[in-house]
């Protein structure tokens, strides 16, 4: 083992083993975001995305100009934490809901209107 980790490739891939990166859950969704771990990002006032799934239950990250998903979700306060992040960061836009362990649940970029009644019907189901 210390052979292995006296290698950058071997200390790469066990440090990517250990922290699940490249991992993926088998969800519903064609984005290529869905089912993979939100990468750790830097929000609007200065807090990090990883910060935010501490206290468990659903993390709704909307980057909607109007806050629009995070307006649908506070009807599920308690189980849907929202928590809307103005549009202009360096990441894609649209909403992603990682939960406490990081995977992407559902990533969107379009058609808000239709992702707004997704997200109410699975909110109802939950």
């Amino acid at each position: 083992m210390a052979d292995l980790l006296a290698t950058r490739d071997g200390t790469t891939h066990a440090v990517k083993k250990i922290f699940g990166v490249g991992r993926r859950i088998d969800l519903p969704g064609g984005h290529p975001l869905t089912g993979r771990f939100a990468p750790d990002l830097w929000l609007g006032d200065g807090s990090r995305l990883a910060c935010h799934g501490h206290g468990g239950g659903f993390l709704l990250l909307d980057r909607t100009a109007d806050g629009v998903f995070a307006r649908v979700a506070a009807g599920w306060d308690g189980r849907v934490a929202p928590w809307p992040t103005p549009p202009t960061l360096p990441t894609r836009r649209g909403s992603k809901p990682p939960c406490p362990g990081g995977p992407v649940l559902r990533a969107r970029e379009h058609e808000p209107d239709a992702h707004r009644r997704d997200l109410r019907a699975r909110c109802r189901r939950s």
